[in-house]
């Protein structure tokens, strides 16, 4: 007999540093990168906005399954 859907759920959510691992690793390295070679005078803004797309990506991939 499976658990509950509750329970169910929360696990997935739990996993999900473990199996999105890859694209964090990759997000914080492309944020590295932009913050180290920034031409002077780029706002923040944009990194910001790329580690909110992999996290968000992150969370999509993870309801989905």
């Amino acid at each position: 007999m499976r658990g509950s859907p509750e329970r169910d759920r929360e696990r997935s959510f739990l996993m999900l540093p473990l199996v999105d691992l890859p694209f964090l690793a990759l997000g914080l390295t492309l944020w590295y990168l932009y913050r180290t070679h920034a031409p002077e005078g780029v706002d923040l803004v944009v990194s910001v906005t790329v580690i909110a797309w992999f996290v968000v990506h992150a969370y999509v991939r993870a309801r989905r399954r």
